[in-house]
C-alpha cells in the first residue's frame, strides 16, 4: 500500500480537472463555491428524487415477498413530485408530467428485481502493476437491479433526465456510468454487471402532443473488460496529475471559449488573473464580492 494518505475523488473532481486543471484547484483544493444551480439543474436534481422514493416503493413490496401494488407506488411518486418542487409549480407540473407518462410507458418494471436503491461504494483505484493506489472513487449508482429476463443477471441503471434523449456514443463516453460499472465488477468479481442501462426521460415539453417514444428511451450500453481497465487507468492518471505538489502549488489553466462559457463558474476570475495575476487577497476579494464561499461544500454547483 502507498504510505501517502487516501485520498477520496469523485467523479466530478475528476471532470472538473480535466476540464481545467485551475478550476479543480479553485473548487476542490481552495474549496471555493457556489450553489448557483440553474433550471435544468434543479429539475434534474428533483427527479432524481422523484426516481429514488419510486424505487423504493417498489422493493419494500418485493423485499416483504408481494407484487408491488400500481395505486400505491403511484401516490407515493406524485406526493414524492410535489414535495420535490418546493412550491414551484411550474416544477411541480413537469414532474407528474414526467412520472405519470413514465408509469404509463414503463408500468412498475416488473422485469426488475431491485438489489439497492442509491447505494453507495468506496473502491480503490490499483497502480498499472496491481498495487493499490492511494486513491479512493465513491460510486454511488442510481439503482442496481436483477434481470428476470436475463436470468437474474446484475444491472446498474442510471436514472437521467435530459432536455433532448441522449445517442450512444454520449453514452459510451461518460466516464460517470463507466467508473459505476467498473466499480461494481470490481466489488463483485463473481457476479459482476452484465449492462448498464441508461434510463432516461425528456424534460422539455412541446406544444404538440408528444408521444412516450419521444419522451422516454433506455439504452443498453457495454463496457468490455478492457475499456474498463483504461477508465481505471485514466481516473489514476489524472489524480496522480492534480495531486503533484507542482499542480497544488500552481495549476495551469486551460482556457476554451466554449467550456468556459457554460461550465465554469470561475469564468470572470479567470480573466481577472491573467489580467492582474495570481494575487490572493485580491483573488479573495473577488470571490467573496461574486457570491462565492469557502470551506463548504466543494460539489453543490456539480448537482
Amino acid at each position: 500500500m502507498n504510505d501517502r494518505p487516501t485520498v477520496k475523488i469523485r467523479h466530478s473532481e475528476l471532470k472538473n480537472a480535466r476540464q481545467c486543471p485551475l478550476k479543480w484547484w479553485l473548487r476542490h483544493h481552495q474549496g471555493w463555491w457556489t450553489d448557483s444551480r440553474s433550471p435544468s439543474s434543479a429539475l434534474g436534481t428533483a427527479w432524481h428524487t422523484v426516481s429514488e422514493y419510486h424505487f423504493r416503493a417498489i422493493q419494500r413490496f418485493q423485499q416483504a415477498g408481494q407484487e408491488p401494488d400500481l395505486d400505491r407506488v403511484r401516490a407515493i411518486g406524485l406526493g414524492t413530485c410535489q414535495r420535490a418542487a418546493q412550491g414551484d409549480s411550474a416544477v411541480h407540473e413537469t414532474l407528474e408530467w414526467m412520472y405519470l407518462g413514465y408509469l404509463e410507458q414503463y408500468g412498475l418494471d416488473e422485469q426488475w428485481e431491485i438489489v439497492a436503491v442509491e447505494p453507495t461504494y468506496d473502491v480503490r483505484l490499483l497502480n498499472p502493476d496491481g498495487t493499490p493506489s492511494r486513491f479512493v472513487i465513491p460510486i454511488h449508482p442510481d439503482l442496481i437491479v436483477r434481470l428476470r429476463k436475463h436470468s437474474g443477471r446484475i444491472a446498474v441503471i442510471d436514472n437521467k433526465s435530459t432536455g433532448q434523449l441522449l445517442r450512444r456514443h454520449d453514452i459510451d463516453l461518460d466516464d460517470q456510468f463507466g467508473l459505476y460499472t467498473w466499480g461494481l465488477r470490481r466489488l463483485w468479481p463473481d457476479d459482476p454487471p452484465l449492462l448498464p442501462i441508461i434510463n432516461q426521460v425528456r424534460t422539455d415539453r412541446l406544444k404538440r402532443p408528444m408521444s412516450l417514444k419521444e419522451r422516454f428511451g433506455r439504452v443498453e450500453s457495454y463496457r468490455t473488460p478492457i475499456e474498463l481497465d483504461e477508465i481505471e487507468h485514466d481516473a489514476l492518471a489524472t489524480a496522480e496529475a492534480m495531486y503533484t505538489t507542482a499542480n497544488l502549488e500552481y495549476p495551469y489553466s486551460a482556457p476554451n471559449p466554449r467550456s468556459c462559457g457554460y461550465s465554469c463558474e470561475f469564468k470572470e476570475l479567470h480573466i481577472a488573473m491573467r489580467k492582474t495575476g495570481r494575487d490572493p487577497v485580491r483573488m479573495r476579494s473577488f470571490l467573496h464580492a461574486t457570491g462565492f464561499q469557502q470551506g463548504g461544500d466543494p460539489f453543490a454547483s456539480d448537482r
